[in-house]
């Protein structure tokens, strides 16, 4: 006997060819995957030492977030989560095997009106920031307003705001000095 039209529809709305169907309590899951995927990678990289890792810790993330979908979606912003998840492996990681960044110094420039930062040099310098301050610069970078920010790293809005000013001064004077 065919299936009745209102199950039908739920059904094909669910599955993707080839694959099985996707259970209720997934639902969601994957649009919440392609959104986040790209700036929670980001918020990795830029606290990572060693870009080996990224990959890693964000799919043990999102994968840690599959698993638990029907807790976490109910969640007001379940990015935070993923990325609060993400660096707390990445420090485990970090802690375990020490590694470091290797700073190279930028090539000398002659004219100092004509200073020009790269990506690579503001990533360098976000790296060698505090873990707190590092990642409250890249949160912002992200576009988090200082409230979320405070969620996830588990403080106030007060220390947000006093990390950022705190990196922000730290990341003028390393970026003045890699210029000079």
């Amino acid at each position: 006997m065919p299936a009745a039209p209102d199950e039908r529809s739920r059904s094909d709305a669910r599955s993707v060819p080839g694959l099985p169907e996707q259970p209720d309590h997934q639902t969601g899951y994957q649009e919440f995957f392609t959104r986040y995927w790209r700036p929670v990678r980001l918020a990795v990289a830029l606290r990572a030492a060693d870009d080996r890792f990224v990959d890693d810790v964000v799919q043990e993330a999102f994968l840690l977030a599959r698993h638990d979908w029907s807790r976490i979606r109910n969640y007001d912003k379940p990015e935070h989560w993923v990325i609060t998840v993400a660096w707390r492996m990445l420090r485990k990681i970090q802690a375990k095997d020490r590694y470091r960044v290797s700073y190279v110094e930028p090539p000398a420039i002659s004219d100092p009106s004509c200073i020009v930062v790269t990506n690579e040099q503001v990533y360098a310098a976000v790296r060698r920031l505090s873990r707190r301050q590092g990642e409250a610069i890249i949160l912002q970078m992200l576009g988090y307003p200082v409230a979320d920010s405070a969620k996830i790293m588990g403080v106030t809005p007060a220390t947000v705001k006093t990390h950022l000013h705190l990196a922000r001064n730290r990341l003028r004077k390393l970026l003045r000095a890699g210029a000079e």
